[in-house]
């Protein structure tokens, strides 16, 4: 999840959320270990909200890592600094029963 000031780089809140959006949807046809990858906009606002989610799926450890090192993912991460996100992350495995 990531919270996004509201005006940074130049550009208001709504415009880098955009702008995120646009560059996490181009990561699934560039990266191969994309198995899931879920974008959610928060639509209610509030104080305590974050403004962006992502839920992404990849086959094991060693596929996430792939996808961290990717330059397309990289492009993306140096944007969510270069607007001053603040993010949380949760890295978990799914256990089947």
């Amino acid at each position: 999840m990531w919270v996004f000031p509201e005006e940074s780089a130049g550009r208001s809140r709504d415009e880098n959320v955009a702008r995120a959006c646009e560059l996490l949807r181009a990561l699934p046809g560039a990266i191969a270990e994309i198995q899931r990858f879920e974008i959610g906009v928060d639509e209610l606002g509030g104080e305590r909200q974050a403004h962006l989610v992502l839920v992404s799926e990849f086959a094991d450890w060693d596929a996430l890592e792939r996808y961290q090192q990717h330059p397309s993912h990289l492009e993306v991460v140096g944007f969510f600094r270069e607007v001053g996100t603040t993010r949380y992350a949760v890295d978990y495995a799914i256990n089947q029963a």
